[in-house]
């Protein structure tokens, strides 16, 4: 049987993101470029106010865990209620 998901190849760049990190979310930002194969631009943002912080360079290796989401809303209900939810098996309880 066929699947009938979509197999066309998505970009990530414009993508929002939890990244993890010893099974743990660990940054909050965005995908903002593919500068060179196999590297990322990131945009990171400050877990209290939600604003820019910093922009990295990532490896695609280091992405292969992380949770993508379409955009900020959709990031935001996976932080308050979903997979990334506090005390599910990506964050702390307290």
């Amino acid at each position: 049987m066929k699947s009938k998901m979509n197999r066309v190849p998505v970009p990530l760049v414009g993508r929002f993101f939890h990244s993890l990190k010893d099974g743990q979310i660990h940054w909050q930002g965005a995908v903002h470029g593919n500068p060179e194969p196999g590297w990322y631009m990131v945009v990171l943002f400050e877990w209290v106010t939600g604003a820019p912080n910093v922009e990295r360079l990532v490896r695609i290796e280091e992405m292969a865990s992380w949770f993508f989401y379409r955009d900020a809303e959709e990031m935001k209900e996976s932080f308050d209620s979903g997979v990334a939810r506090k005390g599910g098996p990506y964050r702390n309880k307290t």
